[in-house]
């Protein structure tokens, strides 16, 4: 999502909307992203200054992700709310946790792909399938190995 700072000048703050973006192509193929719907964008940016404006957003997408256990295709819905604060003053910018403004331009994409990342959990399963922990080698005596192991103790 891009907004010019030019045509930030002409809103009148705090100024509130709604967008949905295709982030289908940056998101598929990352870890066990295996498809997106696309994104649901609201979003509120307040000025605080002539060069730095805070943008307060809610986001909501449903991913499908790769089973942990199966590798069979799980829904997953993630939605969040974070804030990012943009400012073309390079001492803001340095200061306080602030995204520099470039060529006039502010590109929120990359906040976006990153918040839903970090809301990805590392691993998903359906509800139908059952994680099985694995036993330790000291638990479980292969039958094969059996007589063997017998051996071994005496």
């Amino acid at each position: 999502m891009k907004i010019s700072v030019k045509d930030l000048k002409t809103f009148k703050f705090p100024y509130s909307t709604s967008e949905s973006l295709d982030l289908k192509e940056s998101l598929i193929g990352f870890e066990d992203i295996i498809d997106a719907g696309l994104c649901e964008v609201n979003y509120k940016i307040k000025r605080l200054d002539s060069e730095t404006y805070e943008f307060y957003f809610k986001i909501k997408i449903d991913l499908v992700v790769e089973s942990s256990i199966s590798l069979k295709r799980v829904p997953l819905a993630i939605e969040s709310e974070f804030e990012e604060t943009y400012s073309s003053n390079k001492d803001y910018v340095e200061s306080e946790d602030a995204i520099e403004i470039k060529d006039g331009l502010i590109d929120t994409t990359d906040e976006i792909i990153t918040e839903i990342l970090s809301n990805k959990p590392m691993s998903s399963h359906n509800d139908d399938e059952e994680y099985v922990e694995e036993t330790s080698d000291e638990e479980y005596i292969n039958p094969y190995f059996a007589a063997l192991d017998d051996i071994i103790k005496k």
